[in-house]
């Protein structure tokens, strides 16, 4: 669970029990190891600790400007063509982008494919797409 440690002095800014206050708070998650004693240390001062609700802190990120709602499954398909085939290592959304443009359709919208399905699909894609040599199809006579 995370939590928003306030600092006793307001606006305090700097390092103490090991972690970065900017403007008198920092958010702490106590499923990582050195920040779980970091907030204990917190909890024994004067310090104000309150569990984050993270969608009102979504929520407020997002009218403050500071983060952007982006939902790959929401976007459009590009033209055909229009987008580069990414590297092998690129990220699972230039894969999706790329196999959109290609004609991909998840099966259920609600789920994100991973890179390894969406590169398996697209290679499947090419290969069904790629021209059949005439010359080496025919029998020799």
């Amino acid at each position: 669970m995370k939590y928003i440690v306030t600092a006793a002095v307001q606006g305090f800014t700097g390092r103490r029990a090991g972690v970065h206050f900017v403007g008198g708070s920092v958010t702490l998650d106590d499923e990582i190891p050195a920040e779980a004693r970091a907030l204990a240390h917190f909890l024994r001062r004067e310090y104000t600790v309150e569990p984050v609700d993270l969608g009102e802190l979504i929520d407020e990120e997002i009218a403050a400007g500071a983060l952007s709602v982006v939902s790959v499954t929401d976007q459009t398909p590009a033209e055909p063509g229009s987008v580069e085939r990414p590297k092998d290592n690129g990220s699972t959304a230039d894969w999706l982008a790329y196999a959109r443009s290609l004609g991909f359709a998840a099966e259920d919208p609600e789920e994100e494919p991973t890179r390894a399905e969406l590169q398996s699909w697209v290679r499947t894609r090419e290969a069904a797409d790629a021209p059949v040599d005439s010359d080496k199809s025919e029998d020799s006579e």
